[in-house]
């Protein structure tokens, strides 16, 4: 009795686990799911899956290369790169770049527009750069200003005193766009415009004057000629 009892419960749990097996499968007598047998069959028909494709048999990957001789090691590094490293950039002692963080910093952005040296992005050491004001002026006596009687009394001053142009003047450079000071340098045997400028008036004043012993073109005494 108990024998056929146990048997009968064998049967039993053997039907349940069948039916179950048979609920997984699916319609088609595979272990896939009906929406990805009915992917798989579209593929294969468009020729992107092979049917008779094997599963990839996936290896365990090879183990690290150990060396041979493990008592001859080098030693762990300990110095990590950081500023203290020798191979740090030194970016933060550029000098070109520190100047550029004082111009910046000196400036006041917050109504004031940027000056000329900041549009261009760099600036030329060794330069007396004239102040912002100096500059702002000299823009506005550019656009038509009138000047001050201070300045009009400086400027005579300083044609009254003599203090004329000399060669070496025009020989500062203040931005990387102007030529080079080389250029810019003039001739040893070049005349001066100032000096040109003062013949000139010499040789008129000497045509004018007859008595002055100096030659006349005859042409210059004809009436009507302004060339002479």
């Amino acid at each position: 009795m108990q024998r056929t009892k146990s048997i009968a419960s064998k049967i039993v749990l053997l039907t349940l686990a069948g039916g179950l097996l048979a609920a997984c499968q699916a319609a088609d007598g595979t272990m896939q799911a009906p929406d990805t047998a009915a992917v798989n069959r579209i593929m294969q028909g468009l020729g992107a899956i092979d049917p008779n494709e094997k599963p990839i048999d996936y290896k365990p990957r090879a183990p690290l290369a150990m060396p041979a001789d493990k008592s001859n090691l080098p030693p762990p590094e300990t110095q990590t790169a950081g500023a203290g490293s020798e191979n740090w950039p030194n970016a933060g002692k550029n000098p070109e770049i520190e100047e550029l963080r004082a111009l910046y910093a000196n400036a006041n952005r917050s109504n004031q527009p940027l000056s000329p040296e900041q549009m261009r992005g760099f600036t030329l050491t060794g330069v007396d750069r004239p102040s912002d004001r100096q500059t702002q002026r000299q823009r506005e006596l550019a656009d038509g200003a009138h000047m001050t009687p201070e300045e009009l009394q400086g400027r005579g001053h300083s044609l009254s005193s003599g203090e004329a142009e000399t060669p070496t003047a025009r020989l500062q450079r203040r931005y990387l766009t102007e030529p080079p000071t080389a250029y810019n340098e003039p001739s040893a045997n070049a005349p001066f415009p100032t000096d040109v400028k003062a013949a000139e008036k010499q040789r008129m004043k000497d045509a004018e004057d007859p008595m002055s012993g100096a030659l006349i073109d005859m042409r210059c005494l004809e009436a009507g000629r302004s060339d002479c």
